[in-house]
């Protein structure tokens, strides 16, 4: 796998519900991807963060390895985002509550409309696109929006 890959989500909502994930189950595939030198970025949302970074702070020696994806349920692929304040604070309490170098994205109905004013705020270290880079173009012009 060396140079394969280099990062993998980990926990996104969908995936938590389809395979009736558990926090434990985010935190072993974690352990596992980072003993195989893969980045885990670590999808959480406000009804699990706690417990997800609980388990993680238990179960994970190294939280300065892992990048956080704050992608609220109510947001995925439905072209309602949060707003970039209220994405800003749970960023905020994320790196609280881990490593506050911790870097932390934001991923919920990003595309070229609103990718700018999610990258502008200090505690956002980028965005996770999800369904507006299923379609090259809109990709490109999320991407040249920046």
């Amino acid at each position: 796998m060396a140079g394969l890959v280099q990062y993998c989500i980990v926990g996104h909502s969908e995936t938590r519900k389809l395979r009736g994930l558990t926090d434990k189950d985010i935190a072993r595939s974690v352990a596992n991807l980072l003993k195989a030198n893969i980045t885990p970025i670590v999808c959480v949302d406000t009804p699990y963060l706690e417990s997800q970074v609980n388990i993680l702070k238990s179960e994970i020696l190294n939280l300065k390895s892992i990048i956080f994806a704050y992608e609220p349920v109510s947001s995925i692929g439905t072209g309602k985002p949060v707003t970039p304040g209220l994405a800003n604070t749970i960023a905020f309490k994320i790196k609280q509550t881990t490593v506050k170098s911790a870097p932390v994205l934001y991923g919920g109905s990003v595309d070229q409309d609103n990718v700018a004013s999610f990258i502008k705020e200090d505690n956002l270290d980028g965005v996770l696109i999800g369904t507006a880079c299923v379609d090259p173009r809109q990709f490109a012009a999320t991407y040249n929006s920046i």
